[in-house]
């Protein structure tokens, strides 16, 4: 939107690399602008960074449900919201997943199948999610500082999430499980 876009403009004012001032260009008819140096060039691409959501699902008394656990950061503090993040430099999506699944419940996972890309944003930061339908194989999940109290939930009727992004890999999600593909 042109407010997200002065926003953006606002807070990325100068040249990372020469210093020199930024301004807003559209490049090669794209439908969004990128800042600009308008002394060297340099080019402050506003593409999102690749985000892992790990939907790590089991199956209850005929229900299917979902390992969630409580934002202990912001944003979405306090949220319930599935084990993922970033996707670090030289790091596969597949990697993260068990990195991130390790590091914030301090369990492995196994991804089962991709359900899909849910763009959305980590604070004023465009993000990419790339989430997986996963499956526990080895831990018991416990909380850390990044998500806490980890809680098995229906697929079908999760609680609050920190992120639209996981709301709508979950809505997809369950049309799969049920086999709406």
């Amino acid at each position: 939107s042109i407010r997200r876009q002065r926003q953006m403009c606002i807070r990325d004012r100068y040249c990372p690399r020469c210093g020199g001032p930024l301004a807003p260009r559209r490049f090669h008819g794209e439908r969004v602008t990128h800042p600009a140096c308008q002394r060297c060039g340099f080019i402050l691409w506003q593409n999102p960074k690749p985000v892992v959501a790990a939907l790590v699902t089991r199956q209850d008394e005929a229900q299917a449900r979902v390992l969630l656990g409580r934002r202990g950061l912001e944003p979405g503090r306090g949220l319930w919201h599935v084990p993922g993040g970033f996707v670090d430099p030289d790091e596969t999506p597949e990697e993260a997943l068990a990195r991130e699944c390790a590091e914030e419940l301090g369990v492995q996972v196994e991804p089962e199948e991709f359900v899909g890309g849910f763009p959305d944003r980590y604070g004023d930061e465009p993000i990419l999610v790339l989430a997986y339908r996963c499956r526990l194989v080895g831990g018991e999940p416990e909380g850390s500082t990044e998500l806490d109290q980890p809680t098995w939930f229906p697929v079908n009727r999760p609680p609050q999430l920190a992120f639209r992004s996981c709301q709508l890999a979950l809505q997809v999600l369950l049309r799969k499980l049920q086999g709406g593909g």
